[in-house]
């Protein structure tokens, strides 16, 4: 990855593959490139740790930038500060010393670190936290993760200097996740100020100063609600200009004199555009996937029914350009993860291409996917190999049902967990399915050592 450090500086995460104790680890380290002088230097320090771009602050004018690390594998992380300037392995300093089992710290948005993440043996986290530097840790919260695995203190948005007032996304009292005020001196979350009444909140905007700028949630289609003004009235301007497509404010200059800005639909990968506010021109910056012809390109909707047991299903249908919408083959495409991650109305290439070759392509937010509230990924508890299975079943059974699918021709495609379900498809119901293909597909849960308690995989 890389972000801007300044005006005239870009830091950059690079990584590479080695190995550990006889085991393959990828290392990464952060490097500094300085548009003025071209020239591109190491930060941080020559042994270090395995996660050597773990950036806790970058100063807004690009002197410097804080770096949790480890300075062997054997310490736990500490905090130093690196000048940009080429000469930071020698001239770094360590402002925050390492403390026992402190995985993860945080800094406030004047890079004074304020937070830490103790890791206990229980598998439980104790929260360090002081308002000033100053100031003394003390201990502000103990957080039982069997409990409450899903506490909103791990989604938090900013650290302003001198408050102990900030935002998390937190789970509200209908069960899906909200944007809220949050004391670190209480650990508590407080009044709700933004929510859907049927989604999760997925994210926030909040500036140098903590005011709130902006939160998104997605539907079939990502939403944003921009609480500035300025910015609600640029996307009202936006949408009308650009009619049709999803529009997408991006990274903006810090007098908002030029941003950039998406746009695309399900059926297009878009476009990156450069907005200047004092002539309100868009110009083109790139298009994504230019060689595509337009016309070759299917589009996907989105469609809704019923699992076996009555739980609605929501997911994405897709139908090759040019054919005979009816008794086609079938592709079921379950998405990864399983849990908190979802399929939505977005442009998908794996999905235009199988469409391309003539198949229905069918993904499905089977229970215990994210974005529809705590009650449904709950719904996927235990359910690795039985309902959630039984989910994509229902699926071809709907797309039978609407003569879109030729019932002797459906296969079952996917990676990572969608492997394991179309690998399991096949298996378990080899009277339904032609086919399975599996890209990294997970084929033993032992040896995966996944954590969560209700995985209950076949």
């Amino acid at each position: 990855w890389f972000r801007w450090a300044g005006n005239d500086r870009l830091i950059v995460s690079l990584s590479q593959l080695g190995s550990l104790w006889g085991e393959e680890i990828r290392f990464t380290r952060l490097f500094v490139y300085d548009l003025t002088t071209r020239s591109f230097t190491f930060v941080g320090k020559k042994d270090m740790g395995v996660i050597g771009d773990d950036v806790l602050f970058v100063d807004p004018d690009g002197q410097f930038v804080l770096l949790a690390m480890q300075r062997t594998m054997l310490d736990w992380p500490s905090v130093w500060r690196f000048p940009l300037d080429g000469t930071g392995e020698k001239t770094g300093k360590q402002i925050q010393p390492p403390k026992r089992y402190v995985w993860d710290w945080y800094a406030d948005n004047k890079g004074v670190v304020r937070l830490g993440v103790e890791f206990l043996d229980s598998g439980n986290l104790r929260i360090h936290y002081r308002k000033a530097e100053a100031d003394p840790y003390r201990v502000i919260a103990t957080i039982d993760r069997n409990k409450d695995p899903d506490k909103g203190i791990w989604q938090m948005m900013r650290i302003v200097t001198e408050s102990d007032e900030g935002y998390v996304i937190e789970k509200g009292e209908n069960g899906y996740y909200a944007l809220r005020k949050f004391n670190y001196v209480s650990g508590e979350a407080g009044e709700t100020v933004f929510a859907q009444p049927d989604r999760d909140i997925e994210g926030a905007w909040i500036d140098e100063d903590n005011k709130l700028i902006g939160a998104w949630w997605s539907d079939d289609i990502d939403r944003v609600h921009w609480f500035d003004p300025d910015l609600k009235t640029l996307q009202a301007r936006l949408d009308k200009a650009l009619k049709g497509q999803q529009v997408w404010i991006g990274s903006r200059a810090r007098n908002r004199s030029r941003m950039l800005v998406w746009a695309g639909r399900e059926d297009d990968p878009g476009a990156w555009y450069i907005y200047t506010g004092a002539t309100r021109r868009l110009d083109i910056l790139f298009a994504d996937k230019p060689g595509l012809d337009p016309a070759q390109m299917a589009t996907p909707r989105a469609v809704r029914f019923n699992a076996r047991d009555g739980v609605g299903l929501n997911g994405y249908l897709t139908l090759p350009v040019g054919r005979d919408p009816r008794n086609l083959p079938l592709i079921i495409l379950p998405h990864g993860g399983p849990y908190g991650v979802r399929d939505k109305l977005d442009f998908d290439a794996e999905v235009q291409f199988l469409a391309n070759r003539g198949y229905a392509v069918l993904q499905v937010n089977y229970r215990g996917s994210g974005g529809y509230g705590e009650g449904f990924e709950k719904l996927g508890d235990g359910q690795i190999g039985r309902k959630m299975q039984d989910d994509l079943d229902d699926a071809m059974d709907w797309a039978v049902a609407q003569g879109h699918a030729d019932p002797a021709r459906v296969c079952v495609v996917g990676s990572s967990y969608g492997g394991y379900a179309a690998l399991w498809a096949v298996i378990r119901n080899p009277e339904r399915y032609r086919c399975a293909a599996s890209f990294a597909g997970v084929t033993d849960w032992n040896a995966h050592k996944l954590s969560k308690p209700t995985w209950g995989a076949q």
